[in-house]
């Protein structure tokens, strides 16, 4: 079980509260402040799954964006959300686990994700099940999440992996009794040898 951000994506910085030059640039050119942009952002967000032209819809209005504008936009802002893959990591999958071990996705998360990194990376070629958080109404570290996954995956806690960049999450992950590594950015080759020694005991 893998998580997205600073886990299969890297270098992403919207959770670290890094303001990308272009959206910067923007609030400047249109006199908004960090008050303003949050409401905006909170504005645009819709509750659960909506349908992704809804979704766009709502951030179009919610930003107020022509249709010019808004085509760089949002693909700026896919950009700040995901990051890049991590391709050490996509390669040890791909070459290394795809075919002997079952392979899933637990993601804290926002609406349009699952079509936008699906478009990047095509997820669901090599991860099933993939869970959101933003789908299911509840996230890590929360024991209700992981149980989302465990039944989806339907495969004993005891009997799974879990690889997150969050300390707290994978605290519940090993209560729950999973085999836990943490990723760190910078650290991916480290990462891949523990996930060697776990996987080894797990297989």
């Amino acid at each position: 079980m893998f998580d997205l951000g600073g886990v299969l994506e890297i270098g992403d910085v919207i959770d670290r509260g890094v303001r990308p030059a272009w959206l910067a640039q923007m609030c400047e050119q249109r006199g908004w402040d960090e008050a303003e942009l949050d409401l905006r952002f909170r504005n645009a967000d819709l509750p659960a799954d909506p349908p992704h032209a809804v979704l766009q819809d709502s951030y179009r209005r919610s930003f107020e964006l022509d249709t010019e504008t808004f085509s760089d936009f949002w693909r700026g802002f896919w950009d700040w959300y995901c990051g890049e893959l991590n391709t050490e990591l996509w390669h040890f999958i791909t070459t290394q686990l795809v075919g002997r071990f079952r392979l899933a996705i637990l993601s804290n998360s926002g609406p349009g994700a699952r079509v936008e990194e699906e478009a990047r990376y095509e997820l669901s070629r090599n991860f099933d099940p993939i869970v959101y958080s933003h789908e299911i109404g509840v996230a890590k570290p929360a024991t209700e999440a992981f149980a989302v996954l465990q039944q989806r995956l339907g495969v004993p806690y005891e009997q799974t992996c879990f690889v997150d960049d969050s300390a707290a999450n994978l605290r519940v992950a090993e209560r729950l009794g999973m085999t836990a590594v943490l990723h760190t950015e910078g650290e991916t080759a480290r990462v891949i040898q523990t996930l060697r020694r776990k996987l080894e005991l797990l297989h």
